[in-house]
């Protein structure tokens, strides 16, 4: 067997350094693990414990928006969302000025839209805070978009060759430089403190590519990506000094930043884009093996339109990490709360094992992810107690399915489709034609 791995070489990773006499380097740490048993219960030995046994509910209104919050719309949301099993309200992209009036073209000045936010967002988070959540807001402090004004600041970014690193979109603010730290420091940490934000997204939604040379004033292309890492990260290490308490969240355009070092520097990880597919139970559960259910923080979007069947299927997705509710909520319908009332009550009554719980799955792989077809089990457990989540993905023909349930272990709750239905106390059938899912808890008997 060959192992190989560190930091690129200079040929194939543009990657190296001068060491000076008398000098040295550090590079970052790699870790390695050698264990028994499946990919799932080896991985967890690299990655931190988390001792929290309470899953805080967030919703973030992208889903509603699409890039074009308001503090009508926040206002609406939340008096809707206080009767409910919400903790956070995150607003998303596009609550700042923009020239084109695009999310994505026009952020990095980050000066609130007053026109769709006519007192600024203080007294939103006051709104927020007074319906019963906890208030966030939407951040992509690396990139500036084309046409802010930031964008001409050539000085404060990222050249190769002398011109500003530049993709269709956006272009990448050099943290290196004290200039831009303070910058960032007067639109969006202060902005954080004198708003009485509790959370913060932060996203990335580019890339630099290779980098450049004089970054950090290194002549490694790569070495000044390192350095621009560590910068971004020192960052939000000021963002906790300033405000005790806060909850980041790593988002870059979903799950593209699932590294040791960025989890561990935040407190939940966006798991995907994909949070309107059925494919979601499938990368949600692959991502317990890099990151703890803690902190896979999975979506579900709901809509007006969406059947019960729909509803508990992308509900109980959400099992395998931390909820993020989104969509449109204010056209639901009494029956469709009740559905998501049930999913989240049930959430929360068994946070503590889903957050401390060992994690499993079974069942053949899923070859598609864009059509799934198969079905899915996973779950997690502890000595007293076991939650199983059962999906099913469009099968041809009626499946029944063996669980592993310990002897002697019986059931004890259940939310869920009902097309997913226990036949005895160790197996279950699923119906055809239809993406299901169901959470079944079982415990030892008394």
């Amino acid at each position: 067997m060959a192992i190989f791995g560190g930091l690129p070489d200079a040929d194939n990773g543009q990657w190296f350094t001068d060491v000076a006499p008398g000098k040295d380097y550090t590079s970052p740490y790699a870790y390695l693990t050698v264990g028994t048993g499946d990919l799932l219960t080896v991985s967890r030995r690299l990655q931190t414990p988390i001792k929290t046994t309470e899953l805080p509910i967030i919703y973030n209104e992208w889903g509603t928006s699409w890039g074009n919050p308001s503090a009508d719309l926040v206002h609406e949301s939340v008096a809707l969302l206080q009767d409910h099993h919400v903790d956070c309200y995150v607003i998303d992209a596009g609550w700042y000025d923009s020239p084109d009036g695009n999310w994505d073209g026009g952020h990095g000045d980050w000066l609130v839209d007053v026109d769709r936010f006519p007192g600024g967002l203080a007294p939103v988070v006051q709104d927020i805070h007074a319906h019963g959540m906890q208030a966030g807001i939407w951040y992509e402090y690396e990139t500036v978009g084309r046409n802010s004004a930031k964008s001409a600041d050539t000085e404060a970014l990222i050249q190769k060759d002398g011109i500003p690193v530049t993709t269709i979109k956006r272009r990448f603010l050099d943290l290196t430089q004290p200039a831009v730290q303070t910058y960032l420091r007067e639109r969006m940490v202060q902005h954080l403190v004198t708003s009485g934000f509790d959370y913060l997204k932060v996203d990335y939604n580019d890339s630099a590519g290779i980098g450049a040379a004089g970054i950090g004033g290194v002549a490694s292309p790569a070495e000044g990506l390192q350095r621009l890492t560590d910068a971004a990260l020192a960052m939000l290490h000021e963002v906790r000094q300033a405000v005790p308490g806060i909850t980041i969240e790593n988002c870059a355009s979903g799950g593209h930043r699932l590294t040791l070092t960025w989890i561990d520097a935040t407190d939940v990880s966006s798991f995907s884009d994909a949070h309107e597919t059925h494919s979601i139970p499938i990368i949600a559960a692959n991502e317990l093996n890099v990151i703890p259910a803690a902190k896979n923080l999975i979506w579900c979007v709901v809509h007006p339109e969406d059947s019960p069947d729909e509803l508990y299927f992308h509900l109980i997705a959400t099992f395998l990490g931390r909820v993020c509710l989104s969509g449109d909520i204010r056209q639901l319908q009494p029956s469709q709360w009740q559905i998501i009332d049930q999913c989240l009550a049930f959430y929360q009554h068994y946070a503590a094992l889903i957050a401390q719980g060992a994690p499993f799955r079974e069942g053949p792989a899923v070859l598609s992810y864009h059509d799934p077809v198969g079905y899915q089990i996973s779950g997690f457990k502890q000595d007293k107690q076991m939650l199983v989540l059962i999906f099913g993905y469009n099968l041809p023909a009626r499946r029944f399915v063996n669980l592993d349930i310990p002897t002697g272990w019986r059931l004890t709750d259940a939310v869920g489709s009902t097309a997913i239905q226990r036949t005895d106390q160790g197996r279950v059938s699923i119906a055809p034609h239809i993406f299901a899912a169901r959470a079944f808890v079982f415990a030892p008997t008394a």
